[in-house]
């Protein structure tokens, strides 16, 4: 199967499906809301001084996390949504959000998991060997002529 047949079916089930669109603004918004909860306050307090206290930081750890989990179960959401499609049935935003809902600790747990996982990444791309041989190795073959 070529890397093209995913697209147009993907693309095809959009164009008989409108309100699948409806996810990308959600999500949009809701990362929208979560980052502004912690990133206003702290640019309204120091500005861009990078002086934060010990709580501050612990805040927007946790509002790393947050935005994860945000991220992970709008994921989960359109999933839910995209697979009632392929089944046959009508997309209902407010059911497919409750079904990802009830799933909400293993969303958490792989949000807990990424986001580590990301902040781990993060950390060793500041070491100068490591972080040469991870921009090496992430590097896109040329095509020779």
């Amino acid at each position: 199967m070529s890397t093209v047949q995913p697209v147009r079916v993907s693309f095809d089930v959009l164009k008989q499906n409108r309100r699948l669109l409806v996810f990308p603004l959600l999500t949009g918004a809701a990362l929208a809301l979560t980052t502004t909860g912690i990133a206003v306050p702290l640019y309204l307090r120091h500005g861009v001084q990078p002086s934060l206290s010990t709580s501050e930081r612990i805040a927007i750890g946790v509002d790393y996390l947050l935005l994860g989990f945000v991220l992970t179960l709008c994921n989960a959401t359109m999933i839910c949504a995209v697979h009632d499609v392929l089944r046959g049935e009508p997309v209902r935003i407010g059911a497919s959000c409750r079904r990802a809902l009830r799933h909400w600790r293993q969303l958490l747990v792989w949000s807990v998991l990424s986001a580590t996982a990301l902040l781990l990444i993060r950390q060793l791309e500041r070491i100068p060997v490591v972080g040469w041989i991870m921009r090496e190795r992430t590097r896109l073959p040329t095509r020779s002529a």
